[in-house]
């Protein structure tokens, strides 16, 4: 338990010292394979899945889901400056892909500042400052930065409803 937590720092520092970069890229690749039966776009921070109201999300090792941000494209990042003190761009440098991702579904895109971060079918991915522990997803449908951002889904599209309403049984 301990070592999410620890992710989660190393997250949010990565996206502080992010926010005083520049934001627009133009290319996107997609990861090469690797000898070891997965994707390997580093060591350490694994690519999987959480199961949550929202169904199967998209989440790093540390618990942290994954979100889009609809401005984005696979070619072009707009959130930059003080978006990026919120909003996390996750670096692609030390993930690992799990055995739940579609493989041919992962990528990454340059940033100007030479960061490259991890996309997903075409969507950039952040973690968001708000969510405050692993599995939190106080980030769905926020209207931020100038458009909304949304879970990604591990079928590689965009969760726009609500999370799913529990039923106690009365």
């Amino acid at each position: 338990m301990r070592t999410k937590y620890i992710w989660v720092t190393v997250f949010s520092v990565t996206g502080l010292l992010l926010a005083s970069c520049g934001s627009t890229g133009s290319t996107t690749t997609s990861a090469s394979a690797s000898g070891s039966g997965g994707i390997a776009l580093g060591s350490g921070v694994k690519l999987g899945t959480e199961s949550n109201s929202f169904g199967q999300v998209l989440a790093l090792s540390s618990g942290a889901t994954l979100y889009a941000f609809v401005p984005d494209s696979a070619s072009v990042t707009t959130c930059a400056g003080a978006c990026q003190s919120v909003w996390f761009p996750v670096s692609s440098v030390h993930i690992v892909v799990g055995p739940a991702i579609e493989r041919s579904r992962v990528g990454s895109h340059s940033r100007s500042n030479g960061i490259e971060q991890l996309s997903y079918n075409g969507y950039l991915l952040y973690t968001y400052a708000g969510d405050t522990k692993p599995g939190a997803t106080t980030g769905q449908n926020l209207d931020s930065f100038g458009g909304r951002w949304y879970v990604v889904g591990v079928d590689g599209k965009l969760v726009t409803g609500a999370a799913a309403k529990t039923s106690y049984g009365y």
